[in-house]
């Protein structure tokens, strides 16, 4: 309804700052408040979940075209956008994956921010011979008292012979030099 009691014609729209840009998530079927030790069903916490929760800042992170053999990071935001404090825990990715995450344990306050620092050992998996190329795609997951979330990371891995003549062809060689 609009000011004058007449049905909407459009949809309003919601500003970009109410508007929550999360990576794909899941809510918990089942939640447990780690403050009291109480066990909710989903029908229980239905309204405190509305105003709890994560926003991963960037909602996803792509390294780009990475060297075989080498390490890179890169430090993502994990901000409590609730009104409460909230735990989290991050499932470690497979060591096939070459990837880690490092974090500080620890309840966030309503507000307040942590950061997770996202290591990735380049390897480029399954490339056999001269193919020179390996993709990576994983979805980390982050678990919170009230969702699952999944953090996508991708990257390109080439093996050494081919990322200098990849960078050679469009003059990068300057920028990834300092690798060696």
């Amino acid at each position: 309804m609009d000011a004058t009691g007449s049905p909407r014609k459009e949809k309003v729209k919601l500003p970009s700052s109410i508007q929550r840009n999360k990576p794909r998530s899941m809510r918990r079927q089942k939640t447990v408040d780690l403050v009291s030790g109480k066990v909710h069903t989903s029908s229980a916490t239905a309204l405190s979940q509305n105003m709890s929760g994560f926003l991963l800042i960037p909602p996803k992170v792509t390294f780009g075209v990475l060297k075989e053999g080498c390490t890179y990071a890169t430090t993502v935001t994990l901000k409590n956008v609730g009104v409460d404090l909230c735990r989290f825990r991050v499932k470690q990715p497979p060591p096939s994956t070459g990837l880690r995450v490092s974090y500080t344990p620890g309840p966030v306050a309503a507000g307040l921010q942590t950061k997770l620092e996202i290591e990735i050992f380049a390897m480029a998996v399954g490339v056999e011979g001269d193919e020179g190329l390996g993709k990576l795609f994983h979805q980390i997951e982050i678990h919170t008292e009230t969702e699952i979330l999944f953090f996508p990371v991708e990257a390109n891995i080439f093996q050494s012979f081919f990322f200098f003549s990849f960078c050679s062809t469009l003059n990068l060689y300057r920028t990834y030099l300092f690798i060696y």
